[in-house]
């Protein structure tokens, strides 16, 4: 990639999440590039602090207080207990603004890269015709036959050590790809 790309790196959630985003945005910067950073109004002053352009990305944490009158700690315990809170309660209703967020702040970008959980990352990207690269932090994103994640609650075979067992989780991350896919139907009206 030549030198002076604008690259957009979206992400949301809490430190965890930002940080190596601006990591990245910091090693892309050393490279001469030109990174912008879009995420949740809360992180605003760490990454200006750091000197790089700032993009809003809804929801932010007040929003999903006021959606869900949640503070923080609340989100975090919910997500332990209940899989599908992330997706349901804290992404979906705000797909459509993250979509806009992500769009406007890829105007005129050469590329976008996104964690995994912002969902209209990837529809911005396609609607502007931009690569777009994903960055998976947690093991969740990653699963596999042969050594499934011990995350969620899903009947993996942990240590698979036969066909069948592989079979099995097979079996078992096409259920939850299934589920996933179709609480995601909303996403095919975006990006038109």
């Amino acid at each position: 990639m030549a030198a002076g790309r604008r690259i957009v790196l979206a992400t949301t959630g809490s430190l965890g999440d930002l940080h190596p985003f601006l990591a990245l945005a910091l090693a892309l910067r050393r490279l001469g590039h030109l990174p912008v950073l879009a995420t949740h109004e809360d992180h605003r002053a760490k990454v200006e602090a750091e000197g790089l352009a700032f993009r809003p990305l809804r929801p932010s944490t007040e929003q999903i207080r006021a959606r869900l009158g949640l503070d923080i700690a609340d989100v975090f315990e919910r997500m332990a207990r209940d899989p599908d809170f992330l997706l349901r309660d804290l992404q979906m209703p705000f797909l459509s603004q993250t979509y806009e967020d992500v769009r406007a702040a890829a105007q005129g970008a050469d590329m976008v890269v996104t964690h995994n959980i912002v969902f209209g990352a990837p529809l911005a990207a396609r609607a502007l015709g931009l690569p777009l690269v994903r960055v998976a932090l947690a093991p969740i994103f990653l699963q596999s036959a042969t050594d499934p994640s011990e995350t969620g609650p899903a009947p993996y075979v942990f240590s698979p050590r036969s066909p069948a067992a592989v079979g099995w989780n097979r079996l078992v991350r096409a259920l939850v790809r299934g589920r996933i896919a179709a609480s995601l139907k909303p996403l095919r009206r975006l990006g038109r």
